[in-house]
This record gives structure tokens, sequence and C-alpha cells, in this order.
């Protein structure tokens, strides 16, 4: 017997933030996300989690070794938020299972400091001009807990109020951690 699963699309998107004038706008497109702790997230072997030197910092100054955070040392540059480009890592992984490293008893053991991609998942940033993004759904679309919902059953507007404050705070860490070490 054969059960049909809803299915959400990848990279629709949900709405926009705007960080120069702190407002949000919602798409046509309405869903309700409730996360349901399965860990999908942090067991799939196509997803790579980025990370970058102020996540590192974070996760480093809560006691654990670099060499159980990334997968190596050789970074990759990727381009920030602002358009600037940034060296990343690649979040560490369990051998044989694939899974995150810090996954244990299908719980994020890292919860309270886990990386910028972690905390906004299954949401991504799509940068439309400076300070201004879309939010879709992250193009791996392995979350199961995201439904295509009527207007009045979406909670889109908390979805993109959740992530603007998020990246506000992100960027104030980002400010704190670029002026101790410089962007290099």
């Amino acid at each position: 017997m054969e059960i049909d699963l809803p299915t959400i699309p990848p990279k629709i998107i949900i709405g926009s933030i705007n960080l120069n004038k702190n407002e949000i706008s919602l798409s046509n497109e309405y869903i309700h996300f409730s996360c349901q702790l399965s860990s999908d997230c942090c067991g799939n072997n196509d997803f790579f989690v980025p990370i970058s030197d102020m996540d590192i910092e974070r996760i480093e100054n809560n006691g654990y070794a670099i060499d159980q955070i990334i997968e190596t040392q050789s970074p990759e540059l990727r381009f920030a938020r602002d358009g600037t480009a940034e060296k990343h890592y690649w979040m560490k992984r369990k051998p044989y299972t694939g899974k995150c490293t810090f996954l244990e008893n299908n719980l994020c053991s890292i919860h309270e400091f886990k990386p910028f991609t972690c905390r906004i998942f299954p949401f991504q940033l799509i940068g439309k001009e400076p300070g201004v993004f879309d939010i879709s759904i992250h193009n791996s679309n392995i979350c199961k807990s995201i439904l295509n919902v009527k207007k009045e059953e979406s909670n889109n507007a908390q979805i993109l109020t959740d992530i603007l404050n998020e990246v506000k705070s992100e960027n104030k860490r980002r400010q704190i951690y670029f002026k101790k070490y410089g962007n290099n």
C-alpha cells in the first residue's frame, strides 16, 4: 500500500525581509511550519551545513575542539549576505552514517549555539539587493514539517518575523566578531 505524503516544491518564496526598513512582506505562497524535531535535516547525506568562523568560535567557546566541528581545515570562499566573500567550512559528519556529529539521540547537542544555517533551516536567504532577501524553502526540501495551507492557516508572517530577528541578531554578532578579528 502506497501512502501519498504532502510535498512542497523547494525554492518556494514565502516572502521577503528588509533589514533596511525592518519589514517583512508576504508572498502568495502559504505554508505552515512547526518543527517536528525529526532530525532528518541533521542526518541527511545530501545536506551539507556551511559554517563560518563565527559559528566555529561560538561552538569552540562551549567546549568543542576544531576537529569535532569541521570536516577539513581548508576553507571555501562563499559570498556573504552583504556581497563580500567570506571563508566557510563544512560541518563535520559522523563516519559511515553521514549524520551531523552533534546529533545525539536524535537531538542537537549544540542547539543553543548551533550555526546560523541550522537556526533558520528549513529556510534560506536569497539576496535581492543589499539588506533585502527573499525567504525560500531550502532547496534540499527534506523537511517534513512544512505544509501547504490556506492563507488563514498560514504562519508565514511569524516565520518571516523570526528570520528577520535571527538575521539582525546574527548581524550584531558579525559586527562584534569582525571588530575583534577583522574580515579575512
